[in-house]
């Protein structure tokens, strides 16, 4: 089932791609690390935002029954 985004997991997830193509554009092995890392970072707290919603719909249909 696919699930829309919220507003928060598109700009985390808008955000680590900024990350990623700063990555590719680096010339310095040390600049390429620091926005891999971010990227990493912002992918999980795109995942983390998504773990709460789905949390949140599921006590919410806990709620119904």
């Amino acid at each position: 089932m696919l699930l829309a985004l919220s507003p928060m997991v598109a700009v985390a997830l808008e955000r680590a791609q900024e990350a990623r193509e700063r990555a590719a554009a680096a010339t310095e092995e040390d600049e390429r690390h620091f926005w891999r890392e971010m990227e990493r970072r912002w992918m999980k707290l795109a995942q983390s935002y998504q773990v709460v919603a789905r949390m949140d719909d599921f006590m919410d249909s806990m709620r119904l029954h």
